[in-house]
């Protein structure tokens, strides 16, 4: 799943960024590290860790695969919705025109989506409490950054 989930995110992102296919224009900036034709190593590591633990999360919840998708994909989804208003203030990555555009969402809830299928289809347990806690984790980080830039400024 970590492969499938790393690939995938490289693939699809490498399309963006070269093509502006699935996520809309845009560029990644330096603060991520290292690229591969524009898109940082870490984003490919992101996609499977995030694929990974929103499945893990959301297998708790149903028992039904379609449920378990949903939940993962929105997760997901939800993750992106923080972390995108500040993402280049942290020098993460910048649209075209500044905006992020809808198709990076729908792009976003299309990769996710596979993702999820992938995970759910295989039947990947993961126990315990860890992909809880470091998701909370990832949400307390972006949502304090996103309160500090909208009330002080980065």
């Amino acid at each position: 799943m970590v492969i499938i989930g790393f690939l995938t995110g490289m693939i699809t992102e490498i399309l963006g960024v070269q093509c502006g296919w699935i996520f809309g224009d845009y560029e990644y900036l330096d603060a991520l590290g290292y690229k591969v034709l524009g898109v940082p190593v870490l984003i490919g590591v992101n996609w499977a860790l995030l694929a990974v633990i929103t499945g893990a999360i959301a297998q708790q919840f149903y028992k039904n695969i379609i449920m378990r998708i949903i939940i993962g994909v929105a997760l997901m989804l939800f993750l992106d919705l923080l972390i995108e208003p500040i993402a280049p203030m942290l020098d993460f990555w910048v649209f075209e025109g500044g905006e992020v555009p809808l198709q990076n969402y729908i792009g976003w809830a299309a990769v996710a989506f596979f993702l999820q299928f992938i995970f759910h289809f295989f039947k990947i347990s993961i126990k315990g409490w860890f992909p809880h806690q470091l998701y909370l984790l990832q949400i307390i980080f972006f949502t304090v950054l996103l309160i500090k830039q909208t009330t002080i400024g980065l």
